[in-house]
């Protein structure tokens, strides 16, 4: 035990100015270790002397006249003494009145002190804490009367010696370097010459394992709200928070409809009016400076079996190949393509920016439910990166997506754009189901939660005895890590569960929408079929049907391995349907002959066939024949067929429409009608005995594609997004009401010091933290986890049947000019003349800056010189 008359410690806490006796006591073990003191039920009494130049003077009051008195507060953290000596032992009543002299009626606050004759002792004292002058600084008024109820005997003519002073009780903290009153206040037994201590502990109370957090006592809303005018701080704060929120919501709200537009399947326009195999095309444009385009861009499928026809990729609705946005299309096929293995991109350079950068490409076959990657991350421009309009790029195989550049920047993509809860309201997914409202008021929820155990944790005590824990150059308390544990306790939980309901609710169905949105259900309405005003005047001729026709026998032809005599010379020069369809109608017979063993024949041969179906080249690769091999090599034999037998139906649909009257010949109708019927037959006979028992009663071939997609039963049923919007009012409702009282209750410039370290926090978390934390995951999966992630944009959701334009009549649908330029790439000589004039345009603009920079010099110079 150790005692000092004056103070000893040199603290940089000016406001306490300690005056008195300073004395300390530890307890020590035989070993000399320290025994820690701290957390008792009963407190430990300490006496400290007042130093008598510091005892106050005394005021006589007669009990008989008026007799009240004034004490002015300067400090919120001290207790008031009042010390009260009267002539004889009698019960006194004090009465207290802020700002005003109180009397028996109105008054703030009131006590009574009993005499004490047996004790000899007839002072009495009434100590006020900190927590008891609700009012804080300013003039509190007394009045001092006797206790009649009491005791009744004495006379009224009596004086009362009155004194009135302030005291603290304080302790060194080692670990801060200040003096603390954590744990300790003045006791009851205070008089003028010694201050009496009441501490629960010898160094420290803080060594408990859940740290607690600061009181509010909810009783006192209304009083702590009346102060709002002195300390308007947090109060401010948080409504200011709330009118953000619900403008920016209204924003959200805004781009979520815009975002919903974009939410569709756009079934190209060149598609041939007679194909059926359809593939979804997903292209993604980079998010770098420039990447979107405003070029007519060019796309051409290669697979084992086959090319597609170059398709033109727009729509003539929305803006298509923005910065970091992403399209799909519906593109169709007469025939099946295989195993894609590259495709082919170009553009014309049209437009104000035709440059284009194209991170990758998915391709989904619909009816196979099989998916292509094709990672490109290339320019596509005459300045920029090769300096080349026109690219091939081939399929990535799985160690290719497995690679770490690829899967580090489609971690780190999806991390900002979906897992970085700020940075996704502006950068979501317009597939995505968690909307951007639903974003911003998680935000919002999160902030607010974040305030309050922010504030309910602000300045709470710290033990000097408690050792850091270093990790180089970062150090902590064991008290640190709880109040970060506790605090993301009582914060992470709720706002989890929050996010995952709105992230993993189904969409509401269908049919208990009150209205369907264009785009809402992931596709695009296909193309309304013409009304009857506009099919009558649309013209069907025979020589349409005939250039079908040839069409059909040319793809037939070139399936064979061994050409029919002079068919060539017939498919270029004749325009007799009847000789068209008895050409068609040999292949088909001689395809109906080689049957099962076509496949086989071609697998034989060492060099590769070219199969040419339509305008689809197919490839067939020499392979080493294997029962599995001729099983699927013969199912692919009987789709095509099935696809040909389509085909036929069309043309039949087309000679039904004509009619003979329109036919030269009407014999030449009739002739052609049972031809057409007679190739239907061969084709049914072939399909029902080579086809699997569950296809041979449907000779059309059926698409996994079509229809409505059964609903995923994974996620939570739709009414869940009720209970998120409900919990996002209650938290926020809660937290930000609480936070208010907590402002209001730390007075106003203890809410500064808290909103100044409060923001500070927060903008380190939002742009330092967080990011830091997305690009860690990143590296982490891409380099030791090595897993692909479906994103949003690669399971486009299809509601309903999903038809290409004019299917519901593609006789009348529009014919597609093949000799448009924009399904041919550019040449070389314009390519290289488009470089060349860029150059000089890139010259000219540099020319045309250095003359105004120097006649800027010349002026200035003129004007110094004037």
């Amino acid at each position: 035990m150790v005692s000092f008359a004056v103070n000893p410690f040199v603290s940089s806490d000016t406001s306490l100015e300690i005056t008195g006796a300073v004395g300390g006591l530890s307890l020590t073990s035989s070993n000399g270790l320290v025994i820690p003191v701290n957390d008792l039920t009963e407190n430990i009494e300490i006496m400290l002397p007042r130093l008598p130049a510091i005892q106050e003077d005394r005021s006589l009051l007669n009990l008989g006249n008026f007799s009240a008195f004034q004490v002015n507060i300067t400090s919120e953290n001290t207790s008031l003494v009042v010390h009260l000596e009267p002539e004889q032992a009698i019960p006194l009543v004090l009465y207290l009145g802020y700002g005003y002299c109180p009397n028996e009626t109105n008054y703030d606050m009131k006590t009574h002190l009993p005499h004490t004759k047996m004790t000899g002792d007839m002072s009495s004292t009434w100590v006020l804490s900190p927590e008891e002058l609700t009012f804080g600084e300013g003039t509190y008024y007394f009045l001092v009367k006797q206790d009649m109820e009491m005791d009744s005997t004495a006379g009224s003519d009596l004086t009362v010696a009155v004194t009135c002073f302030v005291s603290q009780c304080v302790f060194w903290d080692e670990l801060q370097g200040n003096w603390n009153s954590y744990g300790c206040h003045v006791g009851p037994k205070t008089t003028p010459i010694s201050t009496q201590c009441l501490c629960n502990h010898l160094t420290f109370f803080g060594s408990s394992f859940f740290v607690t957090p600061n009181a509010i006592d909810v009783s006192k809303t209304v009083e702590l709200f009346g102060t709002f005018v002195d300390n308007p701080v947090v109060v401010t704060t948080v409504g200011c928070i709330f009118l953000v929120y619900v403008l920016v919501l209204i924003w959200a709200r805004r781009k979520d409809i815009q975002d919903n537009a974009k939410v569709k399947i756009t079934v190209l326009e060149d598609n041939d009016r007679f194909a059926q195999y359809r593939y979804l095309v997903t292209v993604f444009t980079g998010h770098r400076r420039g990447a979107a385009t405003t070029s007519k861009v060019t796309l051409t499928l290669y697979g084992l079996e086959g090319e597609s026809e170059p398709h033109h990729l727009m729509d003539p609705d929305t803006l298509v190949f923005e910065r970091g946005g992403v399209d799909v299309f519906l593109l169709c096929t007469l025939f099946p393509l295989g195993e894609l293995q590259r495709i082919r991109l170009w553009h014309d350079n049209s437009g104000n920016s035709p440059s284009w950068y194209v991170n990758r490409v998915l391709v989904h076959d619909l009816a196979r439910d099989q998916k292509w990657y094709f990672l490109c991350n290339s320019w596509l421009a005459i300045d920029v990166g090769e300096c080349v309009l026109d690219k091939v790029f081939p399929v990535a195989t799985e160690q290719d997506m497995k690679q770490f550049s690829n899967l580090f920047f489609m971690k780190t993509s999806k991390g900002f754009r979906d897992g970085h809860i700020w940075y996704s309201i502006f950068s979501r997914s317009p597939r995505s189901c968690f909307t951007r409202a639903q974003r911003v008021s998680c935000c919002f929820s999160l902030l607010l939660c974040t305030m309050l155990t922010s504030i309910m944790f602000w300045g709470v005590p710290k033990d000097p005895a408690e050792q850091k824990m270093d990790l180089g150059k970062i150090e902590f308390t064991w008290q640190e890590v709880m109040i970060g544990f506790e605090s993301s306790l009582l914060m992470f939980p709720i706002n989890l569960l929050i996010v995952q309901i709105f992230r993993n609710t189904r969409p509401r169905p269908a049919q208990q929408q009150k209205e369907k949105k264009p785009g809402k259900s992931g596709r695009v309405s296909p193309s309304l079929p013409p009304p009857p005003q506009a099919m009558q005047s649309i013209s069907l001729t025979p020589e349409a049907v005939i250039k079908d026709i040839k069409r059909i026998a040319n793809s037939l032809f070139k399936t064979l391995k061994t050409p029919l005599p002079s068919s060539e010379t017939v498919l270029g020069k004749s325009a007799d349907i009847n000789l068209l369809l008895a050409l068609v109608e040999d292949i088909i017979c001689q395809q109906n002959q080689a049957g099962r063993e076509f496949y086989n024949e071609s697998k034989k041969k060492d060099d590769p066939i070219i199969i040419t179906l339509g305008s689809v080249d197919i490839q067939e690769k020499t392979r080493s024949p294997t029962p599995e091999k001729g099983m699927t090599d013969r199912l692919k034999h009987n789709d095509y067929n099935r696809y040909l037998y389509m085909q036929l139906q069309h043309v039949e649909m087309e000679l039904e429409l004509l009619g003979p009257y329109k036919f030269q010949k009407p014999q030449s109708y009739t002739q052609a009608v049972r031809q057409v019927q007679h190739m239907k037959g061969l084709l049914e006979s072939q399909i029902c005995s080579s086809g699997s028992i569950s296809e041979r009663c449907s000779p059309t071939p059926s698409f996994s594609g079509d229809g409505k997609k059964v609903s995923s039963s994974k996620g939570l049923p739709w009414w869940f997004v009720f209970i998120g919007w409900f919990l996002i009012v209650a938290t926020s409702g809660v937290s930000g009401f609480f936070t208010m009282l907590y402002g209001l209750h730390y007075g106003k410039e203890n809410s500064i010091k808290w909103l100044i370290s409060m923001a500070i926090s927060f903008f380190e978390s939002l742009f330092i933290t967080q990011p830091l934390k997305v690009l860690g995951f990143a590296a982490f999966f891409a380099l030791v986890l090595k897993k692909m992630e479906q994103e949003d944009e690669e399971n486009t959701t299809i509601d309903g049947s999903l038809s290409a334009p004019g299917d519901s009549n593609p006789l009348f649908g529009a014919r597609r000019d093949s000799r448009s330029n924009i399904y041919h790439p550019p040449p070389m000589t314009d390519i290289e003349k488009m470089k060349r004039n860029h150059i000089k345009e890139q010259k000219a603009f540099a020319l045309i800056r250095e003359i105004l920079g120097l006649q800027s010099a010349c002026t200035g110079c003129w004007l110094l010189l004037t």
